[in-house]
């Protein structure tokens, strides 16, 4: 997926993503996938423009909750934050561009999740198909094939699929990249997985598909300590029938699991030179304090660039200064301001430049809530010498099980929602379920809260079920009891603060949540990090 944010040549040096537990997929990973895999095994997290990583309180991405609320909580991108029922899923969105006019209209499944997606260009005055995408689901609402076809003005052509597998864990074992030709599907390129007991991912391939056979490209190996951390990072890439080593990272926590330093180093002439070392500093909340990346010159480390960063007490970013390392002292170059309504809404997003020693206009962006607080209007603009001028900025938005719906570039967009409410996304006599279900936690990975959503079925004698949900930690012991009562069928939510019973918050980690009632069982996995 890529960022469609401001970037800077400085950017240049930043060229990795961030998983939810700290380790890193180098760019070259994302070639081959055009859709995120959302789960505890594999969250990817980008560096979005503020240059941070995404296990900080703001996350990078945007991610608002398509169950329900869809809430700003960082510049242009849009990440789904469920927070309580009803539930709301995008109908139709209308992007202004500097190009041109598009419209997409969506289509969900009974859970909730994206099943198609049409995208129509206006061209004299007339919807014209374009494009259109298809998915599907395993039961745990995974993805398993995504799919791309072509308008060619008398029907829709197929161009490309993805297809996803999964172990018995849910975590992605391959996805596979294939282009339509000659009336089939051809391979293109592939990704395969190796993960351990814990669902981290020890080792992943890509290799592309040449003359009838798969051929290595890159691998990357990930280290961990014992609490789950990722510490070492290793990128080798195929050369003459071996594996040769390319880059090499390695990273050190805190207590909490945040990373606080981060070597990035490059194999020239058979020995590890130093590239690049970052440094974190947080407040005692996690919240990214300042961000320092030095450069390796000849013999020594030398400063590059330096974020300063700013909350408020709910732990909103207000603002960030970007700086830059020249004569020997720290120049201004960008910075940010971030205005939020009463509910934590980011609302506008402005940013300046430093010219000719003074703060000039840049960029701004601006969103618009509605009583729901879903999203129902984003703005991006330019300063233009003496105006503001149309800017073509990105907003994303995920589902609650964290798959991209859709990235939308444009400098005028505008969101349109319906309600489906439990009885008319569940199947099932009368429209109730007819069996329980529990579903994945979102989002996942997450801090501080997270929702876990179940359905309680009618079947039985009885019309009201006891149903108890628990919290466990990686060894099996008991965390907190979210639920433990009689409940009526359909659909339920609760939301879990990270905190044990005795309202102390827990570590960074992994963690089990399990549904009893009646006779049903079901345990899945969710991730805390700080």
């Amino acid at each position: 997926m890529k960022i469609g944010n401001l970037y800077f040549n400085i950017f240049a040096l930043i060229t990795i993503i961030f998983l939810a537990d700290g380790t890193l997929y180098s760019k070259e990973q994302k070639k081959s996938s055009s859709i995120q895999i959302h789960n505890s095994e594999k969250n990817e997290y980008l560096f979005n423009d503020d240059i941070m990583p995404a296990s900080d309180n703001i996350r990078s991405g945007h991610r608002l909750g398509m169950l329900n609320n869809y809430r700003a909580k960082n510049s242009g991108r849009i990440l789904l934050e469920k927070k309580h029922a009803p539930i709301y899923v995008p109908d139709t969105v209308i992007v202004f561009s500097t190009e041109d006019t598009s419209k997409y209209s969506f289509s969900f499944n009974e859970n909730g999740l994206q099943i198609s997606r049409i995208v129509q260009k206006l061209i004299n005055e007339q919807w014209i198909n374009e494009n259109r995408y298809s998915y599907t689901y395993d039961i745990s609402g995974n993805i398993l094939t995504y799919m791309e076809e072509q308008w060619n003005d008398i029907e829709w052509v197929n161009t490309l699929l993805f297809t996803y597998t999964y172990d018995g864990n849910g975590n992605v074992l391959s996805d596979l990249y294939q282009t339509y030709d000659g009336g089939q599907w051809v391979n293109d390129n592939r990704n395969t997985y190796i993960h351990d007991d814990n669902g981290k991912i020890l080792t992943s391939k890509y290799e592309i598909w040449e003359s009838g056979d798969w051929i290595n490209e890159y691998r990357e190996t990930y280290t961990y300590n014992a609490s789950g951390n990722n510490i070492l990072y290793l990128y080798e890439e195929w050369n003459e029938g071996q594996w040769v080593n390319n880059r090499h990272h390695t990273y050190t926590h805190d207590a909490s699991g945040n990373i606080l330093t981060y070597l990035a180093e490059r194999w020239i002439n058979e020995q590890w030179v130093n590239y690049l070392f970052y440094t974190y500093t947080r407040d005692m909340n996690g919240n990214m304090l300042v961000y320092l990346l030095e450069n390796w010159i000849t013999d020594h480390w030398q400063n590059s660039v330096r974020y300063t960063y700013t909350y408020d007490s709910n732990g909103n970013r207000l603002s960030y200064l970007h700086e830059l390392w020249s004569n020997d002292q720290w120049v201004n170059y960008m910075r940010r301001a971030y205005l939020y309504d009463i509910n934590g809404n980011r609302i506008s997003d402005l940013q300046e430049s430093w010219t000719n020693d003074e703060w000039v206009n840049y960029s701004r962006k601006e969103f618009v809530y509605d009583a729901n607080e879903n999203i129902i209007h984003f703005t991006d603009e330019f300063w233009d010498t003496s105006q503001w001028i149309p800017y073509n900025g990105n907003l994303s938005i995920y589902d609650y099980m964290g798959h991209t719906i859709c990235n939308f570039n444009g400098y005028n967009i505008s969101l349109y929602y319906k309600e489906a409410k439990a009885s008319e996304v569940i199947s099932g006599d009368g429209g109730i379920p007819g069996t329980y279900r529990l579903f994945q936690n979102y989002p996942n990975p997450f801090n501080p809260t997270t929702v876990i959503r179940y359905l309680v079925p009618a079947v039985g004698t009885s019309f009201m079920k006891s149903v108890e949900l628990k919290i466990f930690d990686i060894l099996g012991r008991e965390i907190a009891v979210l639920v433990n009562g009689i409940q009526s069928p359909g659909m339920h939510s609760i939301e879990w603060n990270g905190k044990n019973s005795a309202g102390r918050q827990v570590g960074s980690g992994i963690y089990f949540y399990k549904l009893n009632a009646g006779n049903y069982t079901e345990t899945k996995k969710m991730m805390l990090i700080k």
